[in-house]
């Protein structure tokens, strides 16, 4: 019932419906739906909008939806079907819609984003690496599972009987007086305009762009939730995102950014709740009073002028907040965020663990924010990530506290990787062992995929571009000299490097496997330093012949090449895993298109009056034409941001949708 009320709270501040007709719903749900979910009440009173609660609750949990609109009209085969058994999706309310199956990820719908467990037993009974979510209402997904599983052609034509069936005269009677009541047809209702919009536009010149006007506030900045169960902080991050709206693009989500990562590390260091709390509020309203000329982080202590703008705003809390009888606990943490470790900060040089702790937790993940988002960066290779971390690393003990860039690299190091990565397969069923060993091998940009089971792993080489395996001897169902030898003598396989990690370290044993093919061999215990080094000279090497390859597939091509000989798709991810730089030129007919990579990442694509993620979603359709890749033309401006993989899988949904509608 909290998270109702919360849900429903959010939705008046947001004025979606008013205050009355909120509980009109909760006495609803009371006394006939005690199961129902508050929003799903208000769709079906009239109060709401289908599409504006998805877009409110895909905001606060951060994640997609399909209305019921949408998934009405979609088809979806069989086979896919057949994946998730009619029972499982009847009992945990889930419908598999989309699969891309060369990457095994499976895309379904869900009505319980908060549910930890749910991915975890769709990837046992479906058997695919990865689950992407999607959000519907518990009402649509049933009349999908009916109409899908069951042939039930009606469901969703009574599910919209259902929406409409709200007594007209209760919906008038709480509905604003000078407002006509919410359209609970499925339509866009993005044309209302919030009165505190309106407010603040008379006063504050909008950067915003004129088209964006039509939006709701609520619509800004839906997306930016900190998923909070406290309403105050759900206001909070409302007001905050509101002025860095008119603050500036790139102040755009900055406070939620450093509230969330806060968070996580609060509790990474087991901080009681109420601390956690303070911290989090400190978060949203560092910046908040800094009407400075830039954004200013105890990075800003490495030129003269910003030595000067800390010493004049960093005072502009205490005498803002004075008034607003904040706890004392978060005016104290505000007014020492300017202090460094090292104790020659701001304003009274407090060293060390004087400083309070929220203060310095905050303080370096602004400043890891800062690096990120307000640092102008030439184009390199490395992940962006990972330098502003290394960077923050560098400051360690001058700035920032050694323990909170320990808990911050904790809370961000999966971001380390992504889709350029090398990827480790290790078998081995000591996990308890191997966490440290992991956390190095992220630190270090590697990927390692952790098994106990051999024929597991051989699942991921099947599904997965590998450059490593690390293996125990004592594995199961095959003993790890039989495993090496199965990897060795595969003619797809045979290429990857293969270390043994072994308690075993006799003489004989050593023989034996490198007698099975193995590159290497080192006994348990090691020097994880030593481990690494290799590791990342197997990497360099297995890098440089991919590199090899590539550049001589691309000379045989004489740089050009037909489609009707490779596939785009493959022709893309050939080019992505050689770090290829240049432009990929495409003709069909009277037509021709531009995709544009730089060391590998696809940074932009042209296609007759198109750019971006739109012209790579239409140039991907091709199946016939001509292709010459010139590594000499001039790159355009970055638009496009995605990996590779997840734009190819997200092109791949988008054309099965259209091509299913």
């Amino acid at each position: 019932m909290a998270n109702n009320k919360r849900i429903g709270e959010l939705l008046v501040d947001l004025e979606f419906i008013t205050k009355e007709q909120l509980n009109a719903a909760l006495l609803h749900q009371k006394k006939d739906a005690p199961q129902k979910k508050v929003g799903e009440i208000l769709v079906e009173l009239g109060f709401l909008n289908e599409l504006d609660l998805l877009r409110c609750l895909a905001g606060l949990f951060r994640i997609r939806y399909l209305s019921s609109d949408k998934l009405s009209k979609m088809t979806i085969p069989q086979w896919i079907l057949n994946l998730i058994p009619l029972e499982f999706a009847e009992k945990y309310n889930v419908l598999p819609f989309f699969c891309y199956d060369k990457a095994k990820i499976l895309s379904v719908v869900i009505s319980e984003p908060q549910d930890r467990k749910l991915p975890k037993l769709i990837k046992n009974i479906s058997g695919y690496n990865e689950v992407e979510k999607y959000l519907a209402l518990g009402s649509t997904i049933n009349a999908a599972i009916a109409m899908h599983y069951k042939n039930d052609y009606t469901a969703f034509d009574r599910l919209k009987e259902l929406n409409k069936g709200g007594v007209a005269q209760a919906i008038a009677s709480f509905a604003p007086r000078n407002e006509p009541a919410v359209d609970s047809e499925y339509s866009d209702s993005t044309e209302i305009l919030t009165k505190d919009k309106r407010k603040i536009s008379d006063r504050v010149e909008s950067p915003i762009r004129l088209e964006d006007h039509k939006k709701r506030l609520s619509d800004h900045i839906s997306s930016l939730s900190l998923m909070s169960d406290d309403t105050f902080i759900e206001v909070l991050n409302i007001i905050i995102n509101v002025l860095e709206i008119y603050k500036g693009e790139r102040f755009k989500g900055h406070s939620a950014n450093v509230a969330r990562i806060v968070k996580e590390i609060s509790k990474n260091m087991d901080l009681k709740t109420r601390e956690t709390y303070y911290n989090v509020v400190g978060a949203y309203l560092h910046d908040c009073c800094m009407n400075a000329p830039e954004h200013l982080s105890l990075l800003s202590f490495n030129t003269e002028e910003g030595v000067n703008l800390i010493k004049k705003y960093a005072k502009s809390s205490k005498r803002i907040f004075e008034k607003a009888r904040l706890p004392g606990e978060v005016e104290n943490i505000l007014f020492h965020t300017f202090e460094r470790y090292d104790g020659k900060g701001y304003p009274d040089g407090l060293k060390g663990k004087e400083i309070p702790l929220g203060s310095r937790i905050i303080a370096t993940v602004d400043a890891f924010n800062h690096l990120l988002n307000f640092e102008e960066r030439e184009k390199r290779s490395e992940n962006p990530y990972k330098f502003s971390f290394n960077t923050i690393k560098s400051f360690e003990n001058k700035y920032f506290d050694p323990e909170v860039i320990e808990k911050l690299e904790e809370v961000i190091i999966d971001n380390f990787i992504d889709e350029k990565s090398p990827r480790v397969v290790i078998v081995d069923g000591n996990s308890e062992e191997l966490n440290v060993f992991i956390l190095r091998l992220k630190r270090n940009g590697i990927l390692p995929y952790l098994t106990d089971d051999t024929d597991k792993a051989t699942n991921i080489l099947k599904n997965t571009s590998v450059n490593l395996i690390i293996s125990e001897i004592n594995t199961q169902p095959m003993d790890g000299f039989s495993f090496c030898h199965f990897i060795k003598t595969h003619p797809k396989y045979k290429n990857i490097g293969f270390i043994f990690l072994s308690k075993e370290n006799d003489s004989n044993q050593i023989t034996k496997g490198f007698e099975a093919g193995a590159d290497d061999f080192m006994a348990k215990p090691y020097n994880p330093d030593l481990l690494i080094a290799k590791i990342n000279n197997f990497i360099k090497l297995e890098t440089k012949k991919t590199e090899e390859e590539a550049e001589r597939s691309t000379r045989k091509k004489g740089i050009t090449g037909n489609l009707a000989e490779v596939q785009i798709a493959e022709l893309i991810q050939m080019l992505s895993r050689g770090r290829k730089t240049g432009v990929l030129k495409l003709f069909k007919d009277e037509e021709d298109g531009k995709i544009f990579f730089y060391n590998g990442q696809i940074i932009n694509a042209q296609y007759l009056n198109t750019e971006g993620v739109e012209a790579f979603n239409n140039l991907i359709r091709w199946e016939h034409g001509l292709f010459i890749l010139d590594p000499d033309a001039k790159l355009s401006e970055q638009k496009i941001y995605e990996s590779t993989e997840m734009l190819l899988i997200e092109a791949c949904r988008l054309w099965d949708e259209e091509k299913s509608d």
